[in-house]
């Protein structure tokens, strides 16, 4: 068994921040003849925050999974009884925020695209997705609403929320969803 990490971050005084980050696993099968395991990922970020107000981020996430057949030795002397497969998944992601105080309490506007990819065990696609989020918030009452459209499985997915924390011992919260499928 190996793994194997790393990640670095900085952000500038001028509001231009970047972070990379790595991770390799590779793993030996528990049962059976053979069935490695392995795994290769990076993340990536670039941001600028100018000010404690306005941000803009864009993020890039990638995996490389590579399972080989899973082979058996009983009841059948090197029985296949999993195949293997080898795959990428990609997911990106651009955001830009904003909101109305430093001290988090105002109104807040978050707008974004991602798309994630996967290519691997004979089966190829894509979802994109593009939508926002408005909230309001005060030190003991918040209320937001978000919506996002995706090209695939989930067209539409609308969210209302409300929270309100009268005294330090006591929060409630509620959440309504509609969402449309596919």
């Amino acid at each position: 068994f190996a793994r194997y990490e790393g990640s670095l971050e900085r952000r500038f005084s001028n509001g231009i921040g970047f972070a990379v980050g790595g991770d390799y696993l590779n793993s030996p099968t528990a049962s059976g003849t053979s069935s490695d395991y392995s795994n290769n990922q990076f993340w990536l970020q670039a941001n600028y925050i100018p000010t404690p107000r306005i941000g803009l981020q864009y993020q890039l996430v990638r995996s490389a999974p590579n399972r080989r057949p899973f082979v058996a030795a009983d009841p059948l002397p090197d029985d296949t009884i999993g195949l293997g497969f080898r795959a990428t998944r990609t997911d990106a992601q651009f955001r830009a925020s904003w909101r109305a105080s430093e001290e988090g309490v105002g109104p807040r506007v978050d707008v974004s695209y991602g798309r994630t990819g996967w290519n691997g065990a004979g089966i190829e696609q894509q979802v994109n997705q593009v939508g926002g989020a408005l909230a309001y918030r005060t030190p003991t009452f918040s209320v937001g609403a978000s919506g996002f459209h995706r090209t695939r499985w989930t067209a539409l997915d609308l969210r209302g929320t409300v929270g309100w924390n009268p005294v330090p011992a006591v929060a409630a919260s509620a959440e309504a969803v509609h969402q449309r499928h596919y």
